[in-house]
């Protein structure tokens, strides 16, 4: 009984571990998409551009998230909106 227990526990172990593998990539393309669409977008103060390309280097997953439900999603709505 405990082999059949200790291989079950190792699979969900390996499990779980692709799980935050694969998390992690989406984190890491989120971020990478933040910044090149902060890099390419024209901001109404340059400072803006500034300071969220240094928060995006600085605090990169934080900032990600902010920046996408702050800056990336309002342009997303206004293009729907235009449509």
């Amino acid at each position: 009984m405990e082999p059949l227990l200790f291989t079950i526990g190792i699979l969900f172990l390996i499990i779980l571990a692709f799980a935050a593998l694969g998390f992690a990539i989406f984190l890491l393309i989120l971020w990478l998409v933040m910044i090149v669409n902060c890099v390419q977008r024209d901001f109404k103060k340059d400072i803006d551009k500034v300071v969220w390309i240094l928060l995006l280097i600085f605090i990169p997953v934080l900032a990600a998230v902010f920046y996408y439900f702050i800056v990336f999603k309002k342009d997303l709505i206004k293009k729907k909106k235009k449509r």
